[in-house]
């Protein structure tokens, strides 16, 4: 589908499509790494990051040993081409992440994996496993609700973020201006809503985040961090919502 002709004008108002079938997700104790991809549509190297990363859809342990996302910045919207799913969160968590010294320099493409920079992925058949004992995460989807629980064996020092991003797929832009002016761009794993709730008690209840991209096929992922910091802190889960139906709050065209 085209993003660009279904973003041309957005309503003011949200309504659910949300498929009211209950979902869980449980990660087990091992842990699931997160492969983040700092992407824009405004940068002409992206693309070939973008197909690296779909790539991943029909790895054997999707889910299980990595979850992938797209967070698409918005600081290259300026240089003629507003990438439609930038958001200026996602640019906010790459720099965080420069700040903490997990990666050297922001930029696009770029990848972070496990919470730490990774520069040779286009080298890369797989990703190094990561062999960790990290606690189980259990995400329940009700509807538009969203009820989480971690079990470990730790004892909780300071509260913890509970992260839960909507992921939209099989998304496609054709792209008028900037430096991948006239190409047709497609893209996997977008994060197209985020939603935190902080506990003290390992224990949390929050809403499905809004998102303003129609997707016909999404997931949800799931991760715990500490306050004012972006790497994953202990677990991660994920998994597709849907079955060829619409699962989560939209905005739709006036």
């Amino acid at each position: 589908m085209s993003v660009s002709s279904a973003l041309l004008a957005l309503a003011c108002c949200f309504f659910s499509l949300s498929a009211h079938a209950a979902v869980t997700f449980s990660s087990g104790t091992s842990k699931v790494p997160l492969l983040e991809l700092y992407t824009s549509e405004g940068c002409s190297s992206c693309p070939p990051a973008d197909n690296w990363l779909s790539k991943y859809q029909q790895h054997p342990k999707l889910w299980r040993k990595v979850i992938p996302l797209a967070f698409h910045v918005d600081y290259w919207n300026h240089l003629g081409w507003n990438d439609p799913f930038a958001n200026k969160n996602n640019s906010q968590r790459q720099y965080r992440y420069k700040h903490n010294g997990n990666v050297r320099a922001v930029y696009t493409p770029g990848f972070v994996y496990n919470g730490k920079e990774s520069r040779n992925w286009f080298y890369r058949s797989s990703l190094p496993a990561i062999e960790e004992n990290a606690g189980n995460l259990t995400v329940h989807r009700d509807g538009t609700i969203i009820t989480a629980t971690f079990d470990d064996n730790n004892p909780l020092q300071t509260p913890l973020l509970l992260n839960i991003t909507l992921l939209g797929f099989d998304l496609e832009t054709t792209v008028p201006a900037g430096e991948n002016k006239g190409r047709i761009l497609k893209h996997n794993f977008v994060a197209l809503g985020h939603q935190q709730s902080l506990s003290k008690e390992k224990q949390w209840q929050t809403t499905l985040p809004t998102a303003v991209v129609i997707s016909d096929k999404t997931a949800l992922a799931a991760w715990i961090s500490s306050p004012g910091t972006p790497p994953p802190f202990r677990q991660q889960v994920a998994g597709f919502l849907n079955k060829g139906i619409h699962t989560f709050v939209i905005a739709i065209a006036a």
